[in-house]
C-alpha cells in the first residue's frame, strides 16, 4: 500500500541509491523557475514592497547564494532582466549579492544605465559609493529610476 506521497512515486526515491545528478538537475530547474518568477513579479504591481521582500526572503532561505548566482546568470542571458535583477540583488542584500552588484558596477560590458543602477543600489545598501561616481556614470546625469524605490 502506498501513502500517495511523492517519495512513493517512481523516480522519487530519496534513498542513498537515488541519482544525485537527477536530484541536482531538478533543484537547478526549480531555482531557475523561481528566479524567472521573481523577475516577472519585480516588474508587476501584484505584490507590495513588503510582499516582494517576503518572497525574496523565502527564496533566499531555500536556495542561499545559489539564488544570487542564478539572478546574475539570468541577467546575462536576458539583459532585459538586468534592472529587475539589480532590484532583487538589493532586496537579498547578502555579502554575495553585494559582490554581484559591485561586479555589475565595475563591468564595462553593461550599459551606463545598468552600471548606474547597480551603483545606486549599493549606495542605498550603505556601501561606500561616492555620489559623484553615480552621477558620472548616469547617462543623463541623474540617478536611475528603479523597482521598489520605497525600500
Amino acid at each position: 500500500m502506498t501513502s500517495g506521497f511523492a517519495k512513493d512515486q517512481p523516480g522519487n526515491d530519496p534513498s542513498p541509491h537515488a541519482d544525485p545528478n537527477i536530484i541536482s538537475l531538478t533543484v537547478r530547474r526549480r531555482l531557475r523557475q523561481c528566479v524567472e518568477n521573481l523577475l516577472e513579479l519585480a516588474s508587476s504591481r501584484v505584490y507590495t514592497v513588503g510582499g516582494m521582500m517576503r518572497l525574496v526572503a523565502d527564496a533566499t532561505a531555500t536556495y542561499g547564494d545559489a539564488l544570487v548566482e542564478e539572478v546574475q546568470r539570468s541577467m546575462v542571458r536576458n539583459t532585459g532582466d538586468a534592472s529587475r535583477g539589480i532590484a532583487l540583488l538589493r532586496i537579498i542584500a547578502s555579502p554575495r549579492a553585494r559582490r554581484g552588484l559591485w561586479q555589475i558596477a565595475n563591468d564595462s560590458q553593461w550599459s551606463s544605465a545598468i552600471t548606474t543602477e547597480a551603483l545606486w543600489a549599493l549606495y542605498r545598501l550603505g556601501e561606500r559609493v561616492p555620489p559623484g561616481r553615480i552621477i558620472a556614470s548616469a547617462p543623463n546625469g541623474h540617478p536611475p529610476e528603479h523597482h521598489f524605490d520605497t525600500m
